[in-house]
């Protein structure tokens, strides 16, 4: 039927969705790509809907999304360094 179809498509633009904003926010944590390259190379035209969209999702903007996981990168490299010095000692 009509519904069940409309459903079973809102469910399908739910799980690209996904995958776009996963991708979107593996490119901000590993590649020093611009946030408009991002938006593209995820498939999105709208700089402005996929910012929103990403806002809405995970709670930040893409900028601070890389900011934090930048600064969790160096926390992490930090505890590692660390820990290989104790383990010198």
């Amino acid at each position: 039927t009509m519904c069940r179809i409309a459903e079973e498509s809102e469910k399908y633009i739910d799980v690209l969705t996904d995958i776009r904003i996963r991708e979107a926010q593996r490119l901000l944590a590993t590649t020093n790509l611009s946030v408009a390259e991002i938006v593209e190379a995820v498939g999105y035209c709208d700089d402005k809907h996929f910012r929103r969209l990403f806002q809405k999702l995970t709670g930040m903007n893409p900028l601070e999304y890389r900011k934090k996981i930048q600064g969790e990168k160096e926390i992490l490299m930090l505890e590692i360094e660390m820990a290989k010095a104790s383990k010198n000692d």
